[in-house]
């Protein structure tokens, strides 16, 4: 094909209807994870983290999964209904026992897990995070709806 003629105009065309298909997808996905998530918990906690950093290390990789737009929405559809949304500073995060407060310095990214050298408890990386997520944004707070506090931690990356 030609650049200029018909058949490539034509294959342009179906080129931008499909980027167009994507992007609708991943919109759509988007609101029905973020309607989910704040019908389904009171609160919400999310690492407060710096796209231009993490893009850096993931070569662009980070814009593809549309992450910026599902905090944004969830933001925004928290306060709609009326729940708590809350950003945590990702410092330490997942080096800190959830459980004695122990911060290991030696752990490495590459490290899955890892035993806490005070407690004895093996974590992993993730799931840790995410409970210090949530012990961070809601220590000493209740369920803002006044019932049964149904809290969810999220580690992005």
């Amino acid at each position: 094909k030609q650049k200029g003629s018909n058949n490539w105009h034509k294959a342009k065309k179906e080129l931008a209807k499909l980027h167009e298909k994507i992007r609708n997808q991943r919109q759509d996905y988007t609101h029905k994870i973020s309607y989910f998530i704040v019908t389904h918990f009171d609160q919400i906690a999310i690492e407060n983290t710096n796209n231009k950093i993490i893009n850096s290390f993931l070569k662009g990789h980070w814009n593809d999964n549309n992450s910026y737009e599902l905090i944004r929405q969830l933001e925004y559809k928290s306060s709609w209904y009326g729940k708590e949304f809350v950003k945590v500073n990702p410092y330490n995060t997942s080096k800190t026992c959830n459980i004695c407060g122990y911060v290991n310095e030696d752990l490495k990214l590459s490290d899955r897990s890892w035993c806490c050298s005070v407690c004895r408890i093996v974590h992993d990386r993730d799931i840790n995070a995410a409970l210090n997520i949530e012990k961070i944004a809601f220590e000493g707070r209740d369920c803002p709806s006044g019932g049964v506090s149904r809290t969810v931690g999220f580690k992005l990356a």
